[in-house]
């Protein structure tokens, strides 16, 4: 017989949904980490962003975007990276009972057509923010945002 205890089940859909880290990234993709100059490959295994950065390098240091934008810009190659992540918004919604029976005034019950008890619900919805925005012009690059 198989046994799930709730903790093991998080703890295993954590795992199963947490970032890869630079220096997993690097790990994975030596040739690209290799490519990098000493200064590009500090930062990267730091996470951080610097200008004239190659793409690979952010890549490395950041992941994959979850959006790309190109364009042009004074006849320059322009490349937009977008990086979200999900932040959590609670709501509460309140329904009122209707046609059935509610207690009245005195505890008495009350049977016939009108508003019963009410019932409140509260949820968590998660909703996308822009967590960095990077931007590329002729692959590397020249400015970046990032959420504090």
């Amino acid at each position: 017989m198989i046994r799930f205890s709730l903790a093991g089940v998080g703890t295993a859909a954590l795992v199963a949904c947490a970032s890869s880290s630079p220096q997993r990234r690097i790990a994975a993709n030596p040739q690209m980490a290799q490519s990098l100059s000493k200064n590009e490959l500090a930062a990267v295994q730091s996470g951080r962003i610097a200008e004239s950065m190659s793409r690979d390098g952010v890549y490395l240091a950041l992941g994959a975007p979850n959006y790309v934008m190109k364009g042009s810009r004074a006849g320059k190659e322009t490349e937009m990276w977008r990086y979200t992540s999900l932040q959590p918004v609670v709501s509460n919604s309140f329904f009122m009972g209707a046609g059935a029976g509610y207690f009245g005034p005195y505890g008495s019950r009350y049977w016939g057509p009108g508003f019963g008890p009410g019932m409140m619900t509260t949820g968590t919805d998660f909703i996308p923010v822009t967590s960095a925005v990077i931007q590329f012009e002729n692959g590397k690059v020249i400015g970046w945002e990032r959420a504090q």
